[in-house]
């Protein structure tokens, strides 16, 4: 077994394939492509939404890799903030489209990612306050999210 899997599942076994954690690349590939059909005036609001949420998910990887308390936390405190950030942009961008072609699966990519968000923000709460009261936080077979 590699660190990096270790890292991941623990030390009892290899992790699973867990939807919660991939489902945003789905939704990213999505909002990128249609990006593709924004006017000119909205792709630098959306690319930026989209940064701004990739930029929330790195603190996840640096937390597999070594998963201390203080990463736990700011993992949680980054991926909020930048969901913070880029809800309201990416809401803003559905606000001036134009055709019902883009906005309509726009905002079901939008809806969609802020479902699958919430879901996540939740289960890192849960992670960040089992590793501030010095618990574990991997679960065998699972990401820790």
């Amino acid at each position: 077994m590699s660190p990096i899997s270790a890292a991941i599942a623990g030390s009892a076994g290899p992790p699973t394939f867990s939807w919660g954690v991939h489902a945003h690349h789905g939704f990213t590939l999505l909002l990128c492509l249609l990006g593709t059909t924004l006017p000119p005036w909205l792709e630098v609001e959306g690319a930026v939404a989209i940064l701004l949420g990739e930029a929330g998910s790195l603190w996840i990887t640096i937390t597999l890799l070594r998963p201390t308390r203080t990463n736990f936390l700011l993992r949680l405190l980054t991926f909020f903030a930048s969901r913070l950030c880029a809800v309201p942009i990416a809401i803003d961008v559905l606000r001036q489209c134009e055709s019902p072609l883009t906005f309509y699966p726009l905002l079901a990519g939008v809806a969609g990612l802020v479902y699958d968000n919430v879901r996540t923000l939740l289960r890192m709460r849960y992670h960040a306050r089992q590793a501030a009261a010095g618990g574990g936080v991997a679960e065998h077979g699972s990401w820790p999210l």
